[in-house]
């Protein structure tokens, strides 16, 4: 892809986007604004986080290897 391309398609990636903290991102990262604020969780995000790192210390972690095990499964069915 080139340049131009690319580009066009990032514009139109960002034309179509509703989400105000992921555009406010993208704006933070193109102009490298220094002084701007890191990136804030969604209550949501920070619920999943929580919610993973529970099951981690509680010992509840599956291996890559399984989880494509059961994945290839499910998809069979």
């Amino acid at each position: 892809m080139t340049t131009l391309e690319l580009q066009n398609t990032i514009i139109c990636k960002i034309l179509a986007t509703k989400d105000p903290i992921l555009l406010d991102f993208v704006n933070d990262i193109l102009t490298g604004d220094e002084n701007s604020s890191e990136y804030q969780f969604t209550e949501t995000e920070k619920k999943l986080i929580q919610e993973s790192q529970s099951g981690y210390l509680a010992g509840d972690i599956v291996n890559h290897d399984e989880v494509t095990k059961r994945l290839d499964k499910w998809l069979e069915e």
